[in-house]
């Protein structure tokens, strides 16, 4: 790759996304054999802009003719308002939204087909919200046809599609372009579905696996029964992978037409999304129905609550390892009971649940996948969002605390004790995120012989050597000799501070 001519090297670069250009301009600089890499990279990221792009059609009249065409562009800036774009540094150029429509204005400059292809054609930028919104409101052949073209010539990365259509023509050009695949995450479509290639294309991209949410909203666009049923029979045949879809349609009843008599599908059930019981609980048997639905995943939000409904222990215990044998995806869910301790309960001596850290007013148990944790309190067990250390370190005020859903052994806490020492911060500290710089966080220790070793390795790093029993050790200092970190142990949490000169 070193060997490539700057010419070809630019070309290669621009069409790449930024977050691969400053990939290679982090790699190249460090080889002096890859210097047109570095210099191309470098010229991309300080040139690139994005646009935003209006291409407009005018319906033609008898006395003109062909219908006239409208291009408009708009340089995107960081800071200030938008400014119009003059059509040069095309190779820096990359779109963020484009609209396309009709007009009734009057149009005295219009540019060639070529050039609005051109333009439309650009690379999208996907670390943005992009978006496409095309509304083709005329009925005229000639209109339709300069519409065709233009959504064409577009990309497919857009993340927001908006389509709406009044000719069969379109239609067919809208289907295509479904058919083209893309990486939607929101797709709206209006209008008839003549030919039902529509909901079959849907259907398709309904039951693929693309690795981020799908949102689909059809209006004015009917689902025949038959396509209805080819939807779920592409999804039933995938692979099953969770991912956040929804289809909704305003011109249809899904439900109606899946449970008809002559429907495929008998095993549908009706899932309640709230469910409110009151009565004893003599045979344990509605405590260990609750643990069961509540370790299923569902697809929807659950709340559960329970009226003088006494939960044991042993029914407590196997709603939480359900859970834990889940595959964790996170799900809303919660269970309540005013005749219960569920903290005390899974805190007790002889709980199988030793990890669950606690926080005011409750505590945290974190699934072995990370992919979610259960908020326990006196009353409630509820399903939450597992916070990764990255999640976790964003900027608060000085009077809150950052808790660890799990505990932390020795080697966690050494690296990012290292980092700081090294003089990278920004784990635990980053002075843009508010005015005042300061920072609390707080974990659990898995073992109380972490926090020894600990002790024994940074408290020789302040003024003071820190004896190995202390629960504190002397503030550690940044290179930059402007912040310190100082960490204290109570019982078994470890309370991490990062404290500005002024405040010492």
């Amino acid at each position: 790759m070193d060997h490539l001519f700057y010419d070809l090297v630019e070309e290669i670069v621009g069409y790449l996304p930024r977050k691969d250009v400053e990939t290679i301009s982090r790699v190249a600089q460090r080889s002096p054999e890859l210097s047109n890499w570095s210099a191309a990279a470098e010229d991309q990221l300080e040139n690139r802009f994005l646009l935003d792009v209006y291409a407009r059609v005018q319906k033609p009249d008898v006395q003109n003719g062909d219908p006239k065409m409208w291009l408009h562009a708009r340089k995107v800036r960081p800071t200030g308002r938008p400014t119009d774009w003059d059509f040069t540094g095309w190779r820096y150029a990359w779109i963020r939204s484009v609209k396309i429509g009709y007009t009734k204005l009057n149009i005295t400059t219009q540019p060639t087909l070529d050039q609005v292809r051109r333009t439309l054609s650009l690379p999208v930028d996907q670390s943005v919200s992009s978006s496409l919104v095309v509304t083709g409101a005329s009925r005229s052949h000639a209109v339709t046809d300069l519409f065709i073209k233009f959504l064409m010539a577009t990309q497919k990365e857009f993340t927001k599609v908006a389509l709406r259509w009044s000719t069969s023509e379109l239609e067919e050009a809208v289907i295509d372009y479904i058919w083209r695949g893309g990486v939607f995450q929101e797709l709206s479509l209006a209008g008839e579905n003549n030919t039902y290639m529509l909901s079959a294309a849907i259907g398709r991209i309904f039951g693929n696996t693309s690795g981020r949410p799908l949102k689909i909203k059809c209006r004015d666009t009917c689902f025949p029964i038959n396509q209805t049923t080819n939807l779920v029979v592409n999804w039933l045949d995938s692979d099953g992978t969770y991912e956040k879809k929804e289809v909704s349609c305003d011109s249809c009843n899904f439900w109606a037409q899946l449970t008809s008599t002559d429907s495929h599908f008998k095993d549908i059930v009706r899932c309640p999304d709230e469910l409110s019981l009151a009565g004893e609980n003599n045979t344990y048997m509605l405590s260990a129905a609750i643990g069961r639905i509540f370790g299923n995943t569902r697809g929807r939000p659950l709340t559960i609550k329970l009226r003088d409904t006494w939960f044991p222990i042993n029914q407590t215990t196997h709603l939480v390892l359900n859970w834990l044998d889940s595959d964790g995806t996170y799900e809303k869910k919660e269970v309540y009971c005013d005749s219960c301790n569920f903290l005390a309960q899974l805190k007790s001596t002889d709980s199988q649940f030793k990890d669950i850290v606690k926080c005011p007013g409750g505590g945290y148990l974190a699934h072995p996948t990370r992919n979610s944790s259960l908020y326990i309190t006196k009353e409630t067990i509820s399903v939450v969002e597992f916070r990764l250390w990255v999640s976790l370190f964003f900027f608060v005020s000085s009077y809150q605390y950052l808790l660890q859903h799990a505990p932390r052994d020795f080697e966690w806490i050494d690296i990012v004790i290292e980092k700081w020492i090294e003089g990278d911060g920004s784990y635990v500290y980053k002075r843009k995120a508010d005015s005042s710089g300061v920072k609390k966080l707080t974990f659990t220790v898995k073992v109380a012989e972490d926090w020894i070793k600990f002790v024994k390795k940074y408290g020789t790093k302040g003024p003071k050597a820190s004896n190995p029993t202390n629960n504190a050790i002397q503030r550690i200092p940044h290179p930059s000799n402007t912040v310190w970190l100082e960490v204290a142990k109570i019982n078994q949490q470890v309370n991490v501070r990062v404290i500005e000169k002024q405040d010492l």
